[in-house]
C-alpha cells in the first residue's frame, strides 16, 4: 500500500494487515522484506534507465510494528502511520546511500541473503554488498546493509 507521498518521497507498507493469515509470522515477515527490497531495487534500476543516471533514487527498507489509523475530522481525515519504525526509516533514508538501498543488517541476514545469486571474485554484479553501522539520531546505533546500484 502506497500509505502517502511526501514530497519526492513515498512511504509504502508491506504486511499486516494485509498479509494471509494462513501464513506463519515468520515467513510473512521474510515475505514482505523481500517485497519491499524487490520493489525498491526495481524504482532504483527504473530511474537510472529512464534519467541516464541524472536523476537518482533511494530508499530504506525497516520492520516493526506500527499504527496505523486515519487522522482528522470527516472532512479532511488523512491515513497516518506511527510508531518507532518509521522513525528508523526515516533516519536509514538520510544515510542510505545514492541509488542503494539500507536496511538493518538483522532482516538482510534473515530473509534477504538467501535470496541472492552471488557472483565470484572477479565477475560483474549489478547490486553491490556491504555491512556497517550507523549512528542514527534518536535511534541509536544499528548495525546496516547496504545495497548498491552498480549499473555498466
Amino acid at each position: 500500500v502506497v500509505e502517502k507521498f511526501i514530497g519526492d518521497a513515498v512511504i509504502c507498507l508491506f504486511g499486516h494487515p494485509f498479509k494471509d493469515e494462513n501464513d506463519s509470522a515468520t515467513e510473512t515477515m521474510k515475505g514482505d522484506l523481500q517485497g519491499a527490497v524487490y520493489v525498491a531495487k526495481e524504482c532504483i534500476a527504473w530511474s537510472h534507465s529512464h534519467f541516464g543516471g541524472k536523476m537518482t533514487a533511494k530508499a530504506a527498507v525497516t520492520y516493526g510494528d506500527v499504527f496505523v489509523g486515519w487522522v482528522g475530522p470527516k472532512s479532511y481525515s488523512d491515513l497516518t502511520v506511527i510508531g518507532k519504525p518509521l522513525t528508523e526509516m526515516f533516519r536509514l533514508e538520510a544515510v542510505a546511500p545514492s541509488q542503494g538501498i539500507i536496511m538493518p543488517r538483522w532482516f538482510f541476514d534473515l530473509a534477504i541473503n538467501e535470496k541472492i545469486r552471488w557472483v565470484g571474485v572477479g565477475q560483474y554484479a549489478a547490486w553491490v554488498h556491504s555491512n556497517g553501522t550507523e549512528n542514527l539520531r534518536g535511534v541509536g546505533t544499528l548495525d546496516v546493509h547496504k545495497i548498491e546500484y552498480n549499473p555498466r
